[in-house]
């Protein structure tokens, strides 16, 4: 078997939530992962399959990412830890208090989107679905980061 690429769509089929936990993180060079294909094929593929990274994934990564650079506990703040970048997830940033202290803040947020809408919620925006994957209200900051919904798998 070559380059092996995670076919999220099947890992998030998995109910087990410890075998799913194993194959969402074991790292693709390993030997282990090579093991964890032979016994769940349709988990693996030689290509890049695409499709949406469970909502429990990206959490994950970020919390570890914040724990790694010595912060708190960031199981909410998917883009300010990298876990959209990691997982090449398009993201739409919008602020949630013009009056923000930014120097270049993004647009604000339209008045149909609800400011206080948690991570994981699908909302509509331009006739298009999006997932909350971040709601960051610390002071200075104030933002919220959609992703398209296709790409974030809040089921799993």
């Amino acid at each position: 078997m070559g380059i092996l690429f995670k076919n999220w769509s099947e890992i998030c089929k998995v109910k087990d939530p410890h075998v799913l936990a194993a194959l969402a993180w074991t790292d693709l060079n390993s030997d282990f992962a090579r093991k964890l294909a032979a016994g769940f094929p349709e988990c693996f593929s030689d290509y890049e399959v695409g499709g949406a990274v469970p909502l429990s994934v990206l959490r994950e990564y970020a919390d570890r990412e914040a724990l790694l650079q010595g912060g708190h506990s960031a199981y909410d703040m998917l883009e300010s830890y990298g876990a959209t970048e990691h997982f090449n997830i398009p993201t739409v940033e919008f602020t949630t208090d013009p009056y923000d202290s930014l120097l270049n803040p993004p647009p604000l947020l339209p008045a149909e989107i609800d400011k206080d809408a948690a991570v994981g919620t699908i909302i509509q925006y331009q006739g298009k679905s999006y997932v909350v994957v971040e709601n960051n209200k610390n002071p200075g900051v104030n933002m919220m980061i959609l992703a398209p919904a296709d790409r974030v798998d809040v089921t799993c």
